[in-house]
């Protein structure tokens, strides 16, 4: 057979070769790659090539074969593990990552022939990380594909791909990383220019507000060091990154919507409510006559965002008490409103200024004053049980910018007088069967 005369020795050597020159970019995707004992790998055939050329003692005879089953097992019967990857190109290495952090930020120059045997290097980790994007990005998402890896004259100080839906490539966009530590997941915004000039970033203010709108939502960015790498996969990162975009997916969404509004809103009201009056009438949206077409709807990401919408009104209610009470509770720290854990049949406890405990339901929306609010049969069956030390806080026109709303309030004594439609029902026999 054609590689008879390859030995182990000579596959060790061909990997150090492949070491100090990398892979060169045509070589880079095979179906196949040779494990070595210090856990790196190589593309079969590039590796299997210079081996063969070593043990011929350099001979200019170059070997030209296709990877077929009988020569894997031989270079496999030497003690190496072969490895097959459909999309023909090897996981994640520390070898990569760590030439990465040891050249980024340094000062690339194409006449010299380490800097450019040190680019050469970087092909393999900029193909896998645009991969790990590929794969990661939702249906409904876009990736900005990016093979560089300098700029004006320096090794990129970090390299990442964006993830975005449509018309904010250049606003808000998540991201799959390469960092000095291994990978990370980020949401983030357009900071800096870039492309000369071509692509702008975002007012100051736009900024300011995105990094505040993080943070009040407990937003953390998901760092993926070298060692978990060592113990993951393909299937388990991209999966990993798919749960991050899914948990972020409703804050990034509410984002695109409110950063892309007009600059002066930024600096209007901020952190606050306005109490009004009771509307004249709250309108219902029950259909009577439903048309019974169906819709498409994601329920998931539908019931985030009201989660999101419903926390930060509570939010801004206890404020509200707070400031209501601040006398109050001057004279008696025992008065303490609060919020109460899920399921009590409402969400704040508060007082009335005579210090008599008071339940509070609050309801939120970024529509007007009459739209209609809902209770569970939880909410409900609590209300009938102590109308009269209960009260609905409904805020409208919220506007998640600023964190300012409209308010009115409605006591459990005339809410009761209000209509009541039912939404769903839960279906049992009405007698036992036999």
């Amino acid at each position: 057979m054609k590689l008879d005369p390859i030995r182990k020795e000579h596959l060790e050597q061909a990997a150090e070769i492949i070491d100090l020159d990398g892979i060169p970019k045509n070589k880079i995707h095979n179906l196949y790659w040779v494990e070595l004992e210090n856990e790196k790998e190589y593309p079969f055939k590039h590796l299997t090539s210079i081996a063969y050329k070593i043990a011929n003692s350099n001979d200019s005879e170059s070997l030209d074969f296709e990877s077929k089953p009988e020569y894997r097992d031989y270079i496999a019967s030497l003690g190496f593990k072969i490895n097959y990857y459909e999309d023909q190109i090897g996981f994640f290495s520390t070898d990569e990552l760590n030439h990465f952090s040891n050249i980024s930020s340094n000062s690339y120059r194409s006449e010299n022939p380490e800097d450019v045997k040190n680019g050469l290097k970087l092909a393999p980790l900029i193909i896998k990380l645009n991969k790990w994007a590929d794969r990661t990005a939702p249906e409904n998402f876009n990736v900005r594909n990016d093979k560089s890896w300098q700029w004006s004259g320096t090794f990129k100080s970090y390299l990442w791909i964006k993830i975005y839906k449509e018309g904010f490539q250049d606003k808000i966009f998540f991201i799959c990383g390469v960092g000095n530590s291994g990978l990370y997941l980020q949401l983030n915004c357009q900071r800096s220019n870039h492309s000369a000039g071509r692509t702008k970033a975002l007012p100051n203010e736009k900024i300011r507000f995105f990094d505040n709108f993080l943070a009040e939502n407990n937003y953390q960015e998901i760092p993926i060091s070298i060692d978990e790498l060592e113990k993951g996969n393909w299937n388990s990162l991209v999966q990993k990154s798919k749960n991050f975009i899914s948990m972020y997916e409703a804050i990034y969404d509410e984002l695109c919507i409110l950063i892309d509004k007009d600059t002066p809103i930024f600096n209007q009201n901020i952190n606050k409510i306005i109490l009004e009056d009771s509307p004249n009438k709250i309108k219902s949206r029950i259909n009577d006559n439903p048309s019974f077409k169906g819709v498409k709807i994601d329920w998931e990401k539908t019931n985030k965002a009201a989660k999101l919408l419903g926390n930060r009104g509570e939010e801004l209610v206890l404020n509200h008490e707070l400031a209501r009470l601040s006398n109050l509770i001057k004279l008696n720290p025992d008065f303490n409103p609060h919020k109460v854990l899920d399921g009590e049949g409402y969400d704040i406890l508060s007082y009335s200024e005579n210090g008599k405990e008071i339940y509070i339901e609050v309801k939120t929306t970024s529509k007007g004053k009459e739209e209609p609010f809902y209770l569970s049969l939880n909410e409900f069956q609590f209300l009938e049980q102590n109308a009269d030390s209960y009260f609905i806080y409904r805020i409208f026109e919220y506007n998640p910018i600023n964190n300012y709303g409209k308010l009115f309030i409605i006591s459990g004594k005339d809410l009761l007088n209000y209509s009541f439609k039912p939404l769903s029902f839960e279906i049992s026999s009405k007698t036992t069967l036999e």
